[in-house]
């Protein structure tokens, strides 16, 4: 069994977090990233399945925005395991925000308790994922990871994440 077809089949036991899209979230800035997301367990994140929309400014990408969806059995995502590059859509990583999609070629990551999909972010999505009342979510084909109705505090984040990364 490919990677992808793994992965896939381990995001299907977190189908649970689509009942979720009515919930109104807030972003919150740590460190050099913007993090909002989802738990099946908040009172207890050490047995929760946990669900995360990052964006992501690091010096060695020069402050530019990249996006990751990771899901996490407990709290620690433990060591990377296997990666792969996507450039099929079927398999990339996938944020829609309001009407406007964004994709890229997408890493996937594979480690002992998480999978993380990553790709490049761009101005236009930072710009959409400003709007505190425009719903969003982030997937994988039709594989839905984390989504909100809405979302507030995410330019505030945003901009103390960008500032870290100088």
């Amino acid at each position: 069994m490919t990677l992808i077809k793994n992965l896939l089949i381990f995001f299907l036991s977190f189908s649970s977090f689509s009942a979720y899209a009515n919930w109104i979230g807030k972003w919150e800035s740590k460190g050099g990233d913007v993090v909002i997301g989802l738990s099946s367990d908040p009172n207890n994140p050490q047995i929760a399945k946990n669900s995360l929309l990052v964006i992501g400014y690091s010096k060695k990408l020069d402050c530019k925005p990249v996006v990751s969806v990771l899901v996490i059995k407990g709290q620690n995502i433990g060591q990377p395991i296997n990666q792969k590059t996507s450039k099929s859509k079927k398999n990339q990583l996938i944020v829609k925000v309001g009407g406007q999609e964004f994709t890229e070629e997408t890493k996937l990551t594979e480690y002992t308790s998480a999978v993380e999909f990553a790709m490049k972010g761009s101005q236009a999505l930072v710009n959409a994922l400003s709007n505190p009342s425009v719903p969003f979510n982030a997937r994988i084909g039709s594989t839905t990871l984390v989504e909100f109705a809405s979302a507030s505090d995410f330019a505030s984040a945003n901009r103390v994440a960008r500032q870290n990364c100088r």
